[in-house]
């Protein structure tokens, strides 16, 4: 995957009830939704079906799934979300502009 300026990054394990309403919360704003799957049962074609890029990975601890997710994704931001979260046009709006944004506290 080329740089992305915004990657969404949702570490999942069996959350099929959740994850297409997640992903649709991310979609519209973010430049590349990412599950990072732990071997569910229910949730990779769902997740791809919502358009999002699925990634498997056995889990060994928590910490360990998010650091390779952070090691394998080419972006300016990441941004993680639970897949039992919903992002809101509110949130949206605040992130885009503070990432756009120069001279805060990040640069």
């Amino acid at each position: 995957m080329a740089m992305q300026q915004l990657v969404a990054v949702i570490l999942t394990y069996n959350e099929a009830h959740h994850i297409a309403a997640c992903i649709a919360s991310l979609r519209a704003w973010v430049d590349v939704v990412v599950v990072w799957d732990s071997g569910s049962t229910d949730t990779q074609v769902r997740a791809a079906a919502a358009g999002a890029l699925v990634v498997q990975r056995p889990f060994d601890h928590y910490a360990a799934q998010r650091q390779a997710a952070l090691d394998a994704i080419d972006a300016a931001w990441i941004l993680f979300v639970d897949a039992d979260e919903r992002a809101t046009p509110a949130l949206a709006s605040e992130v885009r502009q503070a990432i756009g944004a120069p001279g805060r506290w990040w640069a």
